[in-house]
């Protein structure tokens, strides 16, 4: 996992927590382990992550004297230190809207949280005038070069974007598309957008992937992880191989009570 988020996408350690461990000293004390390894991303969430996203991860409390350090990441359920707190069965934690804003001690937050936001906005913009045959390197420059520029990542330079600019693109979707599909995917990950998004462009038969984890040795956690083809070493599984995209479910079904209010409905295809 350390060698996986190194030299990523800014974007990146703002949404799933990066790798770290540190050793507690007396809750919510900690030191760093002595392993400069260990420390990596602690010390790179200090000069990009400002107030609200630093290493270690500390549980919400009133205030940061209370409450607990995690101790490291990834944090499994099945291999918590007797922590429960910020766990995940694959290794990946989304922390995007985790802050180190203190909370009021009815659990009431008075905090500032996102409902809508201009990144949606522009992305929005960007697809639309690429499906009208419009998408040029103005419009980049105002929408997607807007957020890279944000994310200290370079430029879209759209005349540069041809069948070869990434080799693992859906072969069915157009090299440009695909960029603006990916730069949604990047700055909307864990807002809601992704599974209408795949239906939006016919593209369930995406979610048919095996959903996996971190890569790991399982010695490492009590060899009380599951891995994937069931070796010592790999990738974390939890989830089973998905039974597979079905089209139906581009539509959704029509509620039973709207059918019976309204008998000149009639259910979607393949629905019963």
């Amino acid at each position: 996992m350390f060698a996986e988020f190194r030299n990523r996408d800014r974007r990146l350690y703002f949404t799933v927590a990066p790798p770290y461990k540190v050793a507690i000293v007396r809750q919510p004390e900690w030191r760093n382990t002595g392993v400069a390894a260990d420390a990596e991303y602690i010390e790179l969430m200090k000069t990009i992550g400002g107030t609200n996203k630093q290493l270690p991860m500390q549980q919400w409390s009133k205030t940061w004297t209370t409450g607990s350090t995690i101790s490291q990441s990834p944090h499994f359920r099945l291999f918590n230190g007797g922590q429960a707190q910020m766990i995940t069965e694959l290794g990946y934690l989304c922390w995007k809207y985790y802050n180190r804003l203190p909370l009021d001690n009815g659990n009431n937050s008075s905090n500032d949280a996102p409902i809508f936001r201009i990144e949606e906005v522009l992305l929005n913009y960007a697809e639309l005038m690429f499906e009208l045959g419009q998408f040029n390197q103005g419009v980049a420059d105002i929408t997607i070069n807007k957020l890279r520029a944000r994310a200290n990542m370079p430029a879209l330079q759209v005349a540069e974007v041809g069948g070869g600019f990434d080799t693992k693109r859906d072969a069915d979707v157009q090299p440009l598309l695909w960029e603006i599909r990916r730069e949604r995917r990047v700055e909307l990950m864990a807002e809601g957008f992704r599974f209408n998004d795949l239906k939006r462009w016919k593209k369930g038969t995406y979610l048919n992937k095996q959903p996996l984890g971190v890569s790991v040795r399982n010695a490492d956690y009590g060899n009380r992880l599951k891995i994937y083809g069931g070796g010592a070493q790999g990738y974390v599984q939890y989830f089973d191989q998905p039974a597979g995209w079905l089209d139906k479910y581009y539509l959704e079904p029509l509620p039973t009570q709207d059918l019976a209010l309204n008998k000149q409905l009639e259910q979607n295809p393949d629905y019963k």
